[in-house]
């Protein structure tokens, strides 16, 4: 897996965080060693760095998977690693945080500060100033993002007939744009493309049938039956044709309840279009009473009735 390093903004949001925590724990503190110290600058300073380094001490060397965080990286996702690989040690926080971040920074009257938190925007790992000396890195401790699948309408059905699976790739498709609009004809939507995938298996059987023997196919072989004075196989084939025939004038069936469905599908789509700013409900009624009858003729058609095989 890929290195993911911390952004600068997850740096930069971890850091006020702590900064908000150091301060309030700095208020206290110095609140209560006030009347009985009477502290100075310079002591002030020294129970700051004191108070700084008990924080990231006590947070950035915990086991497991916190090691190396503070409360304000935890939050932001972000954790401190050595580039050795072994853990955050008191040392690694006393050198990192309390000694370049606290004590460096002060030194340098900020242009420390500055160039430390800005390096990272700069760094092709990016790693501040103090990362570099210490030999530490700041990675995104965030689920990685997963993989998209890409998203197909219709299931791959290499089975299929082109000219079937055309068909059906348009309903699923249709499908898609029709529940984008109204999320509320999902169920109905689904049953009827449902049944046209089952209807489209079985005229998949229809279209392998007459494509192992077509009708020209058979006619061909009757006449040269019949100069060849072969009654019984005539007789044969005769019936073969009949069958033939009769699965030929189902597929035209079905390729013609199919596109029926399509227009009807496409004619929802359009009624939703241009419905779409309307709060006209009797329309809306009247569209879902379209596509529940359209479902309950598909789901017929998906049955092998008069609808889509009609008898011959």
């Amino acid at each position: 897996m890929a290195q993911r390093y911390g952004s600068w903004g997850a740096r930069a949001g971890a850091l006020i965080l702590d900064g908000l925590i150091v301060g309030v724990l700095l208020i206290v503190v110095l609140g209560l060693l006030e009347g009985a110290l009477g502290l100075g600058g310079l002591l002030s300073w020294l129970v700051s760095l004191i108070v700084l380094g008990t924080y990231t001490g006590l947070t950035m060397t915990r086991s497991g998977e916190r090691n190396g965080q503070t409360f304000g990286k935890q939050a932001a996702n972000i954790r401190v690693v050595r580039d050795n690989g072994e853990p955050v040690t008191l040392k690694t926080v006393a050198l990192r945080e309390v000694g370049l971040k606290g004590i460096g920074w002060w030194i340098t009257f900020g242009v420390g500060w500055l160039a430390d938190v800005l390096w990272p925007l700069g760094e092709g790992e990016k790693r501040s100033l103090h990362d570099l000396i210490v030999r530490t890195h700041v990675m995104d401790t965030s689920p990685a993002p997963q993989p998209q699948t890409p998203l197909h309408w219709a299931p791959p059905m290499p089975q299929l007939a082109p000219p079937i699976a055309a068909h059906l790739n348009a309903a699923y498709g249709l499908r898609g744009r029709i529940v984008a609009l109204d999320a509320s004809l999902a169920d109905d939507i689904t049953v009827i493309v449902g049944a046209l995938q089952t209807s489209a298996g079985r005229a998949q059987q229809l279209w392998d049938a007459l494509s192992e023997t077509s009708p020209e196919a058979l006619r061909g072989r009757i006449a040269n039956a019949e100069q060849a004075g072969k009654t019984e196989l005539v007789e044969a084939l005769r019936q073969q044709q009949a069958v033939n025939e009769r699965m030929d004038s189902q597929l035209n069936r079905y390729r013609d309840e199919f596109e029926r469905v399509l227009a009807e599908l496409e004619t929802i789509r359009g009624h939703l279009v241009s419905a779409s700013a309307s709060t006209d409900n009797d329309n809306r009624e009247n569209l879902t009473a379209t596509v529940r009858a359209l479902r309950d003729e598909t789901h017929a058609l998906a049955a092998g009735t008069m609808a889509a095989y009609g008898e011959v």
